[in-house]
């Protein structure tokens, strides 16, 4: 039975799940989805909220996870797989250093 077909929605509910005439109108509110995120996210990574006696550093766990993101990042750029048929040249701070192929 359709939704919409007359008579036939004894319990006055739309296809979403609300009710007709007196549920939540209008979109949902993002400053309260955003602030929902944030609190979750500052529990995961420490930045939760603090009272003025607690001044343990909050933020190194933050800035640990970036370091390390950085870290990974340097290595995937770090290495290269040269195929068979090519070769590499290894430069040292800009100098040449050797021409490397794979055997």
């Amino acid at each position: 039975m359709a939704w919409n077909e007359p008579g036939g929605n004894s319990n006055n509910q739309d296809p979403w799940g609300g009710r007709k005439g007196g549920g939540r109108q209008g979109p949902p509110d993002l400053d309260e989805a955003f602030r929902k995120l944030q609190e979750s996210l500052g529990g995961i990574f420490g930045g939760g909220k603090r009272g003025a006696s607690d001044s343990s550093g909050g933020g190194l766990g933050m800035l640990g996870i970036g370091l390390l993101l950085l870290l990974a990042l340097w290595l995937w750029n770090a290495v290269y797989i040269v195929d068979e048929q090519e070769q590499a040249v290894v430069l040292r701070f800009g100098k040449y250093y050797e021409t490397v192929a794979r055997a």
